[in-house]
């Protein structure tokens, strides 16, 4: 007689947010989802005690966008698709005419306005995915992307095709991956860095054809962050693990590391945890605050004044450890006990606020059931939905 076996267990789909962005003004923050989905939350009294949520679905895969300074517009990299520029409807609701519901049913995302020719590859008839997006600090009609084999294009936004390109050498460009982090100079806006997925820190002079080598990073860079003073870049590694827990510093004027920030783990820290392409912020009031990947619900805190001697704290004999840790679980009555911080973005026009978007525990793997004698795998994943939060500090 033949048993019956239970199913194999299927994958459960989990949507992560990739990206947070706020609107220049303040009033409102741009998310993407990797279940295809931006919504916006919308605050015109700028206090989110009550705020307006919409969203909307895109029929691809999304990589990375950029919300265009100034405006109610998104720049979208979709999969095999070319970079395109969308109007999201949301004048009324700036102006402070919200609907009597506060949350709206999804919708479709209207027709792109604009369309640039980014990268196409011949030899599979695709556009290659842009993985970062940045705008220059002072000219609002250009921006800057990144996309495979390192290579760096910035555009105007009323024309098509980039203005300018850079590559690395072809004796670094092997096995550096793509772009995953891009910021500019705040004490020469001229100056370009770019991190990528692999190992690579490049240096990029906008005033010569040059994409200097400057530093590699063994775990790859998924943010660059840069003091007030212009002096130390923080590289925000691709992944926070039990074997990787620190923040490297690196001093502009030496040309070499001269900290590790550490991110303290405790006794019930979960060291099985893996947090991949978390989202950092530099606040010029708070310093730099970046989400525990092994604690629940904690945010590690280094002052302004360690970030602008290059995360050094002359009072303190742990020198490289967060200066405060906050925890706000309790803040906000929260019951899920292991929510992990993702993305933490400050508001442009207020330094006390940030938009908070913490997951639970998630982990991948290869799971065995032992039932009826027979050994049961399959795949796995685990997680609850994502959830958003203003935070005042």
């Amino acid at each position: 007689m033949q048993k019956n076996r239970s199913p194999t267990p299927t994958p459960q789909y989990i949507s992560t947010c990739i990206d947070a962005q706020w609107f220049s003004d303040g009033r409102g923050v741009v998310t993407i989802h990797s279940d295809h989905t931006i919504q916006v939350c919308i605050s015109p009294t700028n206090n989110f005690e009550n705020f307006y949520t919409r969203r909307w679905v895109k029929n691809q895969s999304m990589m990375a966008g950029m919300v265009v300074p100034g405006t109610t517009s998104i720049l979208l990299s979709c999969k095999n698709m070319p970079l395109q520029m969308y109007n999201l409807p949301l004048d009324s609701a700036l102006n402070g005419n919200l609907p009597q519901s506060y949350e709206t049913p999804s919708t479709y995302l209207p027709s792109a306005t604009f369309t640039y020719n980014t990268t196409f590859r011949v030899h599979n008839e695709a556009f290659s995915p842009l993985f970062s997006i940045i705008s220059h600090p002072f000219e609002q009609s250009r921006f800057y992307t990144g996309t495979n084999k390192a290579r760096i294009d910035t555009f105007d936004m009323q024309h098509k095709d980039p203005v300018r390109t850079w590559e690395p050498r072809p004796k670094r460009r092997r096995g550096v991956g793509h772009v995953s982090a891009l910021s500019t100079c705040k004490a020469d806006p001229s100056v370009l860095y770019a991190g990528t997925s692999q190992h690579a820190v490049f240096h990029v002079d906008q005033r010569t054809k040059d994409m200097d080598y400057m530093v590699s990073c063994s775990n790859g860079v998924a943010q660059i962050l840069q003091s007030d003073n212009a002096n130390y870049l923080y590289l925000i590694p691709k992944r926070f693990c039990d074997d990787n827990q620190t923040i490297k510093v690196w001093d502009l004027r030496k040309d070499d590391f001269v900290a590790k920030l550490h991110l303290p783990m405790t006794k019930s820290s979960n060291k099985e945890l893996k947090m991949k392409n978390s989202k950092c912020s530099m606040n010029s009031l708070h310093g730099l605050l970046v989400g525990s990947p092994f604690d629940s619900s904690y945010i590690y805190k280094w002052d302004k004044i360690v970030v602008e001697t290059g995360g050094v704290n002359a009072y303190s004999e742990e020198q490289n450890f967060p200066t405060d840790i906050i925890h706000y679980q309790d803040k906000f009555d929260l019951q899920d006990e292991n929510l992990y911080t993702r993305i933490i973005e400050t508001n442009p026009k207020n330094n006390h606020m940030a938009f908070i978007c913490c997951t639970e525990k998630y982990r991948t793997g290869y799971k065995s059931v032992l039932k009826d004698k027979e050994i049961i795998g399959g795949k796995f994943t685990r997680s609850q939905p994502q959830r958003s939060i203003f935070f005042q500090f």
